[in-house]
């Protein structure tokens, strides 16, 4: 909803407004904000402003007439601010405007990075499976020695799941493999396993459906993959994955288990064998649950793609039987209240986007925050437990307009990485 234009003579406290200004071209924190105080409203009047846009429904008092507030004065007289208070405030409004301009800057370096090691890893990917068909045993190996290398930074510390701007998705196998392998990285990290078992895991979920790929037509010039004739007969690709690749060294016990059982579910309704209960090891109902969940976001075939918040809750309602109580518990506090790619409304009305968790304060996310008066590439990025902003609510996509929906979503699809805060 458009704003409604008033002059600074008309500010008082309780009208929620926005600065027409960039957002580095005055001292408060954010553009749009209901005024507060005395001292707010002599500032705002300061700065070189022909205009102010005044929201109506998002104030907690209506805008006076020049008579409504003559006389409210004679009411009840405010002390106008000192010089030396609106100072003050200024000085302490550009300290904490600086303080976030410097916490936006090293979440934005290290999303940066995890984008730039997003990359790295589809292409290790990528060159592993591509090698699948000439020499699977050296494929399985550099399979076995990215596993390794994502596994040694996942135990070095804590970390955090990002959303990555993606733009080009030659293949949905590889990015869905690697959609699965974060997922069940981040569950095994929160499960304690060591570095071995987390190596086993993901090599496990990179290998999790080999069995859909024609290993005998090479990959196409446009990177995808030919699927085999397991694709078309679904419950045999689990069984044909495992003959693939058992022979070789460094396939252990693991990762044939999850190949062979990332289908299989804890109320006996999976395939190929219907194991139920405890007889699905840990390991393959992590990369089921993993994979379910990315299914859902973006399915492989033509359906209904869910939004992450709504996937979760699917999930969560509709499909915890499949899987065991303790892993579904992990997975949902993982992928958190508000998962990254959510579409949310804070506190203070403005939209933003998830772009990570804080495990530590699930309700208070990494966000981009929207604000037409800065380019996208240069938005906002605020990790919300360090301000007094919440979310108010998840906001459905198709109530999102559209100029909001394109500043915000990188990409139709999602993509995720991680990073550790030790290196």
């Amino acid at each position: 909803m458009k704003g409604q234009r008033i002059t600074k003579s008309q500010l008082h406290k309780g009208l929620y407004i926005k600065l027409p200004l960039r957002w580095h071209e005055h001292p408060f924190l954010r553009s749009a904000f209901e005024v507060r105080t005395a001292e707010e409203v002599a500032l705002i009047k300061k700065l070189p402003l022909d205009y102010l846009l005044y929201f109506p429904e998002k104030s907690s008092e209506k805008l006076k007439t020049v008579e409504e507030a003559a006389k409210a004065k004679q009411v009840s007289p405010e002390v106008e601010p000192s010089r030396e208070e609106v100072v003050q405030l200024s000085v302490e409004l550009h300290q904490q405007k600086q303080q976030q301009i410097k916490e936006m800057t090293a979440l934005r370096n290290r999303h940066s990075e995890c984008e730039q090691k997003y990359k790295q890893s589809i292409l290790k990917l990528r060159q592993g499976i591509g090698e699948m068909g000439r020499n699977p045993e050296r494929a399985c190996a550099e399979i076995k020695g990215l596993s390794s290398e994502l596994s040694a930074i996942a135990t070095s510390g804590p970390l955090t799941m990002h959303l990555i701007d993606k733009k080009n998705d030659n293949d949905e196998h590889f990015t869905h493999t690697l959609n699965v392998a974060v997922f069940a990285l981040m569950i095994g990290k929160m499960r304690g396993y060591s570095e071995t078992e987390m190596t086993d895991l993901l090599m496990g979920a990179f290998l999790h459906d080999i069995g859909l790929i024609d290993i005998h037509q090479p990959m196409g010039a446009d990177g995808k993959l030919a699927l085999t004739s397991a694709a078309k007969h679904r419950e045999q690709h689990t069984i044909f994955g495992v003959r693939m690749v058992e022979d070789f060294e460094g396939v252990t016990l693991n990762v044939l288990n999850v190949i062979q059982n990332h289908h299989e579910y804890f109320d006996g309704s999976g395939f190929p064998k219907g194991l139920q209960g405890d007889a699905v090891d840990d390991m393959s109902q992590i990369v089921s649950i993993a994979n379910m969940y990315d299914d859902l976001c973006q399915p492989q075939k033509s359906g209904k793609a869910y939004q992450p918040s709504s996937a979760i809750a699917l999930l969560y309602k509709n499909m915890k039987a499949k899987f065991r109580p303790d892993l579904m518990e992990l997975f949902v506090k993982m992928i958190g209240v508000y998962p990254p790619g959510s579409i949310v409304l804070l506190s203070d009305q403005s939209a933003a986007m998830v772009l990570s968790n804080n495990l530590e304060s699930l309700l208070k996310p990494n966000v981009v925050v929207y604000d037409a008066m800065i380019p996208r590439d240069q938005a906002p990025i605020l990790d919300l437990s360090n301000t007094d902003l919440t979310v108010k609510q998840v906001v459905k996509l198709k109530s999102v307009p559209r100029h909001i929906y394109d500043y915000l979503c990188p990409s139709s699809k999602f993509h995720y990485f991680f990073d550790s805060a030790v290196t």
